[in-house]
């Protein structure tokens, strides 16, 4: 009988450590299987990551390209439309720097010859201010392809300055033609005044613009 018991007694030990090294073995696979796919799915991850940053790195580097461009279309906007203001101050301050466009007096021939050379060839405002229709035409459609990497209150500034140069280069010619006879506007004082208004916003507009650009690259204006 107590070999029975003898027996019966191993077989529970022998066949209890049996599990327990079969649970100890199965628990070392899991765990090794476990950290196997730990690290498997940290360099997806870390593989993940680095692409994501690779792509916004890109898209940093595309902003950057065209925050600089949409800024240096500006300045030279803004620029054409400050020569064309200049030169309509002086034909108003000073219109005797603007004599050779008035009709002689007398038959002075060397006059006549002046006035004819002076009404006959294209005056070089009204060229520019052509040239700068077109321009701000072209930067237009250009800045509204790049919309999407401005703000919208930014974009939306921009554009409404670039409206008012257009308008300011597009009705220049208008606004300072004269009459040749006595050199005194003939143009409705209504559009003279339209024009002037719209030299005011874009100068009381441009220094706005300049504050958002570098707020919208992380510069503050503070240390402007």
């Amino acid at each position: 009988m107590n070999e029975i018991f003898k027996t019966i007694i191993i077989a529970v030990i022998t066949n209890g450590s049996i599990l327990a090294l079969f649970i100890w073995v199965f628990k070392r696979c899991f765990d090794s299987l476990l950290n196997k796919r730990i690290e498997a799915y940290k360099m997806e991850l870390d593989l993940a990551n680095k692409k994501q940053i690779h792509q916004f790195s890109k898209i940093y580097d595309e902003q950057a390209e065209v925050v600089k461009a949409a800024y240096g279309k500006l300045i030279y906007l803004y620029d054409q439309m400050a020569f064309l203001a200049y030169h309509y101050n002086m034909v108003e301050q000073h219109p005797e720097l603007f004599e050779d466009y008035r009709i002689p007096r007398d038959g002075d021939p060397i006059k006549w010859d002046r006035y004819l050379k002076t009404t006959l060839t294209k005056k070089t405002e009204d060229v520019q201010a052509e040239e700068l229709v077109k321009l701000t035409s072209t930067t237009l459609t250009d800045f509204r392809r790049n919309r999407i990497y401005f703000r919208v209150e930014i974009a939306n500034e921009i554009e409404r300055f670039i409206y008012l140069i257009s308008l300011i280069a597009s009705h220049f010619k208008d606004v300072t033609y004269r009459d040749p006879r006595d050199f005194q506007p003939v143009i409705a004082e209504e559009v003279i005044k339209i024009w002037k208004d719209a030299v005011k916003a874009a100068n009381e507009l441009f220094p706005v613009i300049e504050n958002s650009f570098r707020e919208h690259i992380g510069i503050s204006t503070l240390d402007a």
